[in-house]
């Protein structure tokens, strides 16, 4: 599978974008999973559509920042 160069870590900027947005994903997924683990069904299944839901906004912020840089 190939990667487009824009999505590639090449910045302090995507760096610190990642990592807080890994941070911030994994501290509210915590959060979630001690609250909520035994009330709900299919709780894995809503976090794991919180995790791509956060990638996929972060997938979107480096494309913008992307193309930002070009024009």
């Amino acid at each position: 599978m190939a990667i487009p160069a824009w999505l590639w870590i090449t910045s302090p900027l995507k760096l610190a974008l990642w990592c807080f947005a890994r941070a911030a994903t994994w501290g509210g997924t915590a959060f979630l999973w001690k609250r909520h683990r035994r009330a709900r069904q299919h709780f894995w299944v809503r976090l794991l559509v919180l995790n791509a839901v956060s990638i996929g906004i972060l997938v979107g912020v480096f494309f913008w920042l992307h193309h930002r840089v070009v024009q």
